[in-house]
């Protein structure tokens, strides 16, 4: 009796992580379905890509991208999204919701050209934003900084391999 019970309580709690994984993962259409129908690039725009990587770790958290301090797109894991942009400084933040800190950097874009960034899990600073949250909470996590995410920017190459497994996360505002 306690070993069937054991395995009820088991399969419930892998169905509640599945449904958990599954929820925050990209679920439109794929970047293959959708590649020809992409508009093509503006002279007078530069096109931003950004691709989040999968996995266990941030599943359930949406990566909020933010360009010049209005967020354009929520990216959840396995996801790309693209977002035109007019030439010049842009300064890209992302964070994510009901957490502390943000990765960001200003980059400038030049018209007619594409750029491509890879988020991941920001692992660089984890133990040090523990020790923060256990010496003094929510307030220490904020004060140390850095964010539950990392980007950066890759090639042209590598972001179309990658893209052929992602799928469209979110919306990309005009």
């Amino acid at each position: 009796m306690l070993a069937k019970a054991y395995f009820v309580r088991s399969l419930f709690l892998c169905a509640v992580a599945v449904l958990l994984i599954s929820g925050c993962a990209a679920t439109g259409p794929s970047y293959t379905s959708l590649e020809s129908t992409i508009p093509q690039l503006q002279t007078d725009q530069a096109r931003l890509y950004f691709l989040r990587r999968g996995g266990f770790t941030n599943a359930a958290l949406t990566a909020r991208v933010h360009l010049n301090g209005t967020k354009v797109v929520n990216l959840n894991m396995d996801g790309f999204a693209y977002v035109d942009r007019p030439a010049g400084a842009v300064l890209i933040m992302i964070d994510a919701p009901l957490n502390p800190g943000e990765a960001k950097q200003t980059i400038n874009v030049e018209n007619g050209k594409t750029y491509y960034f890879f988020v991941e899990n920001d692992y660089t600073n984890i133990n040090e934003q523990f020790i923060a949250y256990m010496g003094a909470g929510v307030l220490g996590v904020i004060a140390h900084g850095g964010g539950r995410f990392a980007f950066y920017r890759i090639s042209e190459e590598m972001a179309l391999e990658q893209l052929k497994t992602k799928k469209l996360s979110g919306t990309s505002p005009p």
